[in-house]
C-alpha cells in the first residue's frame, strides 16, 4: 500500500521539495515533484470514484489542486535552473488550466485562480530567459507593483542578460535601489537567500560592463552578511580574486578583515 493512500504523506513531500530547492538540488526537486505529481493526482482520481460511490473520501490537508499545481511548479522552476526551457514550459502550460478539475469548492477555485496566475508571469519569466524582449516592459511593471516579487524579479532580468544578453541598461536604476543591504534581521531566509543570489549576480553584471569597483562592493557585502557556514561564500570570494587586481586598498583591508573573521 502507497504511504499517501491517507492523503498526509502529500505534506511530507512538499517539505522534501522545499528543502531540495533550498539547496538547489534541481534534479531532486524534479524527481520529488514527480512524485508528488503522480500521488497526488491518483488520490484525485480516488477522491472522484469514492464520491460517486457516496463513500468517506481520502482527507488531505489541502485541496488536491495545491498540490498537484506546486508538483510542476516546482519542476518548472527546476528545469528552469537547469536552462531546460522547453521542459520547464510544459510545466507551466500544465499549471496554467485546471478546466479538467471537476472540485468546485472555493478552496479548490482559489488555487486554480493562483496557479493561473502565477503562470502568466512564469511565461513571460521563460520568454526573457531565453532573450524575447517581447514582455519585458510588462514584466518590469509587474515586479515593481508585486513588492514581494522584486528580488526575485530582479535577479531573472540578471539571469536573462548573462544568457542571452536581453537588453536592461535602462533597468540599471532598480539594481541600485537594492543593491547594498546592510540590515538582513528583518528579512526571511528564504529573502536573504533571494538577494544573496540576486548579488552574486549583479555582481557579474558590473563586471560584464567594466563597473569592477561597484562588484567588489558587492561581494563583499554578500562576505559579510551571509551565513557563517554557507558553500556560496567560495563563489564570492572565487569571483573577488579573479578582480582583485580593481580593488582599492580599503577594498582590500575590508576583504582581509572578512576572510579573518570567517576563520576565527
Amino acid at each position: 500500500m502507497s504511504r499517501y493512500y491517507d492523503g498526509y504523506g502529500l505534506d511530507s513531500t512538499v517539505t522534501l521539495l522545499r528543502i531540495a530547492y533550498g539547496l538547489d538540488n534541481w534534479r531532486e526537486v524534479v524527481k520529488l515533484g514527480e512524485s508528488l505529481y503522480e500521488e497526488s493526482l491518483r488520490i484525485y482520481n480516488l477522491q472522484m470514484l469514492t464520491k460517486e460511490q457516496d463513500i468517506v473520501e481520502i482527507h488531505t490537508q489541502r485541496t488536491i489542486v495545491y498540490y498537484i499545481g506546486y508538483s510542476r511548479l516546482m519542476q518548472g522552476i527546476a528545469f528552469q535552473k537547469l536552462l531546460e526551457f522547453d521542459k520547464a514550459r510544459e510545466c507551466v502550460l500544465q499549471y496554467s488550466d485546471f478546466q479538467w478539475i471537476k472540485l468546485t469548492n472555493q478552496e479548490t477555485l482559489n488555487e486554480i485562480e493562483f496557479y493561473s496566475d502565477i503562470a502568466k508571469i512564469n511565461l513571460m519569466v521563460l520568454d526573457l530567459l531565453e532573450g524575447n524582449t517581447t514582455k519585458l516592459d510588462e514584466y518590469v511593471a509587474y515586479i515593481q507593483k508585486s513588492k514581494g516579487e522584486i528580488m526575485s524579479g530582479l535577479l531573472t532580468l540578471l539571469e536573462a542578460n548573462r544568457l542571452n544578453n536581453l537588453p536592461i541598461k535602462k533597468f540599471e536604476y532598480l539594481f541600485e535601489e537594492h543593491r547594498l543591504i546592510s540590515d538582513t534581521t528583518i528579512m526571511s531566509d528564504i529573502d536573504i537567500s533571494y538577494y544573496l543570489k540576486f548579488s552574486f549576480e549583479l555582481a557579474m553584471y558590473y563586471t560584464r560592463n567594466d563597473n569592477d569597483s561597484d562588484a567588489i562592493d558587492i561581494l563583499l557585502n554578500c562576505l559579510a552578511i551571509s551565513p557563517k557556514i554557507n558553500h556560496n561564500k567560495i563563489k564570492y570570494v572565487a569571483l573577488f580574486e579573479k578582480i582583485r587586481d580593481k580593488a582599492t586598498h580599503a577594498q582590500n583591508s575590508c576583504y582581509k578583515s572578512i576572510l579573518e573573521g570567517m576563520l576565527s
